[in-house]
């Protein structure tokens, strides 16, 4: 399978908008209420957002392509819990659905948790919604484990969302 992982530039905006809000559209239809769901992942939401985070150094934000199209993205940072300041946090990891299943999010995800080791640093934190059966058993394969910390998202559905962490280590 031939692909890319590499740093995501300001001129990726509008791939990475693409990618988030079709995978946004599969992966969320039955947890999001869908005018919710269609204001959040718009695309120019989206490519604005990508246009602040891409801008901000301390945000890693990569894009995977997959024979000349782009169709995966992963940003990870420190974490932003403050009870696990020591941690990197997987902020997000997004595939085109059409690429779910051939093998492209164990890279993303692989390509991550090898960045942030090369900074020093073993323990790992990702949030999920809880009714996202498909990610969490990704999530799972990895050795992520729910560590009991929720929150209520901000829908109006009030969608419950779960903390993953991945201790590997003595923090970074």
């Amino acid at each position: 399978m031939s692909f890319v992982i590499r740093k995501a530039t300001l001129e990726d905006a509008n791939s990475l908008a693409d990618i988030l809000s079709r995978s946004w559209m599969s992966s969320y239809k039955d947890i999001i209420p869908t005018e919710e769901l269609e204001k959040h992942a718009s695309l120019e939401r989206r490519r604005k957002r990508f246009e602040t985070l891409l801008a901000a150094p301390e945000n890693n934000v990569y894009i995977l392509i997959h024979e000349n199209v782009p169709c995966g993205e992963i940003m990870f940072c420190s974490s932003r819990d403050e009870d696990l300041a020591d941690y990197g946090e997987i902020v997000s990891i997004y595939l085109l659905e059409e690429y779910w299943g051939k093998g492209l999010g164990k890279a993303l995800m692989s390509f991550a948790l090898e960045k942030m080791q090369e900074n020093n640093c073993r323990n790992y934190l990702l949030w999920a919604f809880k009714e996202n059966a498909r990610a969490i058993r990704f999530y799972e394969k990895f050795g992520f484990t729910a560590d009991g910390t929720e929150k209520v998202s901000a829908f109006s559905n009030q969608a419950i969302e779960v903390r993953y962490r991945l201790d590997l280590g003595t923090g970074r």
